[in-house]
């Protein structure tokens, strides 16, 4: 396919599509809804059906390895010689199929299961009371970085039972192995994010080999010895750092950059503070409102594994799918009035911000549960928000990959 219909004078690649992407893609849905994007060497599909059509079918469309893809090819080599030095990276979660993705969902349901996701909701408030109240009580500031990047990290810091004091080291990690999805990267960057996941496995191996030695109450003492599924066996030195890795990284890219769109939102709609204030219900609705219309994560990559036709398009053996999940969760044929916000909206048709199929994300319910106590904190305390403008206002990561706010600047007027 070519550029000539619904991307002509359009281009992922342009800042203003990152920022706002939404008219694209509602053109890409209603002319090409599977497109190949010749700027991202990949076919995009957009629509709602056939999104949910991918994520649903492993054995043509695979996860493995589409996460550890090398962007920059140049610097190959370099990447392969640093990883080379390291663990071995084991496909776990996100960068796995069936069958052994089989035997490891279960063996991570079994870890983070739905009682211990309920027992750390007292946590979360007390860190959410901890962020905001200082945040709310000196007018605002800049909620990237004093709230939204440490939230979902400290919450992870926690549930794996390692130093809350190293929190901007985790993110370091956690961006280090995102970072490379976007799209833009830089070849020295990409090597420099292979050399921080080299140092990311050298601290946890440690940890792990400590938590050997004297187990304690948490998450990665657990994970030491738990038998895989089927396996009669607990999981080696490279299959816990991955385990730990997706933990880590699920816990915090994404509630950040979902925190920061929903707080503009609010500076950008004054009166939906004092809506959401109304009922937790309201609330629960624009948690769910705000994954579909605003989801951090704008796609997910799946490989294809033989030649296969989807809505009519050709797609060969290789390929990479870049299925736009955002896209989807705007398609006006399941959505109605799709581009606006509808707190009373019916969930029958579930949005895809978490994913579908074997690969939906088990980290949801915390991620809602930190989101809820979150935004409800927030309301019930703030009379409204607005974007500090001349303290920089507000921009975002440039990212085909991601809808995430690199700062945002709030001044909060307090309720009399």
């Amino acid at each position: 396919m070519t550029f000539d219909t619904p991307m002509a004078g359009m281009s992922f690649l342009d800042p203003a599509i990152q920022r706002c992407p939404y008219e694209l893609y509602k053109k890409l849905r209603s002319e090409a809804p599977v497109y190949w994007a010749e700027e991202m060497k990949c076919f995009i599909v957009s629509s709602y059906a056939l999104s949910r059509k991918v994520l649903g079918d492993p054995q043509v469309y695979s996860n493995l390895n589409a996460l550890t893809r090398v962007a920059n090819e140049e610097v190959a080599d370099r990447i392969a010689a640093i990883r080379a030095s390291g663990y071995p990276q084991v496909p776990f979660l996100a960068t796995n199929d069936p069958p052994t993705h089989t035997g490891y969902r279960k063996l991570a349901t079994g870890l983070f299961h739905a009682r211990r996701i309920q027992s750390m909701k007292g946590n979360v408030e007390s860190i959410i009371r901890g962020l905001f109240e200082p945040f709310i009580a000196k007018g605002g500031g800049e909620v990237m970085h004093e709230v939204a990047m440490p939230l979902p990290i400290l919450v992870i810091a926690d549930l794996l039972g390692i130093p809350r004091d190293n929190v901007l080291k985790y993110r370091e990690w956690s961006d280090a192995f995102v970072d490379p999805l976007n799209g833009l990267i830089s070849a020295e960057r990409e090597v420099e994010c292979a050399e921080q996941m080299l140092e990311y496995q050298r601290y946890f191996a440690a940890i792990v080999e400590e938590r050997r030695r004297f187990p304690t109450d948490d998450l990665i003492s657990e994970m030491i010895v738990a038998e895989v599924p089927g396996e009669a066996r607990t999981m080696d030195m490279p299959e816990l750092l991955s385990c730990i890795q997706q933990f880590l990284v699920a816990g915090g890219e994404t509630t950040t950059f979902t925190l920061g769109n929903g707080l503009l939102m609010m500076a950008q709609q004054p009166a939906l503070i004092r809506e959401l204030r109304q009922s937790d219900a309201k609330l629960e609705s624009f948690v769910e409102e705000l994954l579909r219309l605003r989801s951090p994560s704008q796609g997910l990559y799946r490989i294809v594994l033989q030649d296969t036709e989807l809505a009519g398009v050709a797609i060969p053996k290789g390929s990479v799918v870049s299925v736009r999940i955002a896209a989807a969760n705007r398609d006006e044929t399941v959505f109605e009035d799709s581009e606006q916000l509808n707190l009373g909206r019916s969930t029958a048709k579930p949005h895809l911000a978490f994913g579908s199929g074997i690969h939906f994300c088990m980290g949801a319910p915390l991620a809602r549960m930190e989101l809820f106590a979150a935004f409800r904190r927030f309301v019930h305390a703030a009379e409204r928000i607005e974007v500090d403008e001349p303290s920089g206002g507000f921009d975002y990561v440039p990212s085909v990959f991601f809808l995430a706010l690199k700062h945002l600047h709030l001044k909060v007027h307090l309720k009399s």
